[in-house]
């Protein structure tokens, strides 16, 4: 079903040859792979060691957890 669903977004995306995708079970693991993601990203493409996030007090824990 995982397959299927990043397929059908990637074609609605115009995904490249190159796009992929995952999906998650819940709030807290989607909150946590994007800060992975982002992260990850960051420090591929532009060099960043100590990236910061800012965030409300009310953001969800996952936001700090991820921190």
């Amino acid at each position: 079903m995982e397959s299927e669903v990043v397929a059908m977004t990637l074609r609605l995306f115009n995904g490249g040859p190159g796009a992929c995708g995952t999906m998650t079970s819940g709030g807290t693991e989607s909150i946590l792979m994007a800060i992975k993601a982002y992260r990850d990203h960051a420090r591929t493409s532009r060099g960043v060691t100590e990236p910061e996030l800012v965030a409300g007090v009310t953001a969800h824990a996952a936001f700090d957890k991820g921190a």
